[in-house]
């Protein structure tokens, strides 16, 4: 956020694993369960615009994506790439905010 509070042009990608769901959400979904030891949150493409409007960002766009999601991202020998694909391909948003200097 400390970047944000200078420049010109704020881009922010997340993983959107609630896609389609709460897309109108200004807020954060929680993630977690009493069986596993971790937690998360889900951040909406909403909140972010939310937030960086706050700080004086004006002109806002939103981009929907997919990325392949790696379980272990580890190289070989030759340097190639191996790793496990464990869900193929999972949805982004890309909010990418300006501001007049």
């Amino acid at each position: 956020m400390q970047a944000a509070r200078i420049a010109r042009t704020v881009v922010v990608t997340e993983a959107d694993w609630m896609a389609g769901e709460f897309d109108e959400l200004q807020g954060m979904i929680y993630f977690g369960r009493a069986d596993l030891p971790l937690s998360w949150y889900q951040v909406k493409p909403r909140l972010v615009e939310s937030v960086l409007r706050r700080m004086g960002y004006g002109s806002f766009s939103i981009h929907r994506h997919e990325q392949l999601y790696r379980q272990s991202v580890s190289f070989n020998q030759q340097g190639g790439l191996q790793s496990k694909v464990v869900r193929g391909n999972v949805p982004h948003f890309t909010v990418t905010a300006s501001r007049q200097p």
